[in-house]
């Protein structure tokens, strides 16, 4: 409890530089000029969504895709998940897939987000027939198991949960559900050890802290991620 605590006020105390602006996701129209692609639907930690970051390696894909020269600017608090992660498949191949981050909203974690919005109207307009990804990392990981809970009638075929965190009597909805074809869990071996998924596919221990955990998970399967 004690741990927990202190990790809550760090955070705290970090929310001071983060940026949480509205963003206008536009999914539906996103998923209608993409097709059936690729969609990443990502969501970062505990006070750690930067949307400034987010919209800023939106611009830096469309740039990429253009043949334009682009610098994706990481600097700005938190937002690991985007800036870590999803940042190296985008440099990777920027053509490959469209993606969205949201913010963890577990204290409500029956109540619809604007991340269930979206997943719908891309499950909609693509017919159902586009590889739909889930990613999350700490709070967030907890976000993808309660994401894939209340939208039960679409179909993920993958999801990766990355040292996923929840509040002190959540551990108990650490449960993957039958809607995601393949889950793995990853978690770090460091001063606030990781948590298991009841039901994964695979489960790995890593000897990492919790934000380079992410960058190792990325190099172990870039490629396989992202796979047709």
């Amino acid at each position: 409890m004690k741990v927990f605590i202190l990790a809550t006020l760090l955070a705290a105390i970090a929310y001071a530089g983060q940026v949480q602006a509205d963003v206008e996701y536009n999914c539906k129209e996103v998923a209608q000029k993409a097709g059936n692609t690729t969609y990443i639907f990502g969501f970062e930690g505990l006070v750690s969504y930067n949307s400034v970051l987010y919209e800023r390696l939106k611009e830096h894909q469309q740039n990429l895709r253009q043949g334009k020269t682009s610098t994706f600017k990481r600097a700005g608090s938190m937002g690991f998940l985007t800036k870590i992660f999803l940042s190296k498949f985008v440099e990777k191949n920027p053509h490959g897939f469209e993606f969205f981050v949201f913010p963890e909203k577990i204290k409500n974690r029956k109540k619809p987000t604007k991340a269930d919005q979206c997943i719908k109207e891309v499950w909609e307009a693509t017919g159902g027939n586009a590889q739909m990804i889930l990613l999350g990392h700490s709070f967030g990981g907890f976000e993808v198991i309660n994401v894939a809970t209340r939208l039960p009638g679409i179909r993920f075929d993958q999801a990766v949960t990355m040292d996923a965190r929840a509040y002190p009597g959540q551990y108990k909805y650490f449960i993957r559900t039958q809607n995601v074809r393949s889950f793995r869990n990853y978690y770090q071996l460091g001063g606030l050890p990781g948590h298991k998924i009841k039901g994964v596919d695979s489960e790995m221990k890593i000897n990492a802290t919790h934000v380079s955990l992410l960058k190792k998970v990325y190099n172990r399967f870039e490629a396989d991620l992202l796979q047709k």
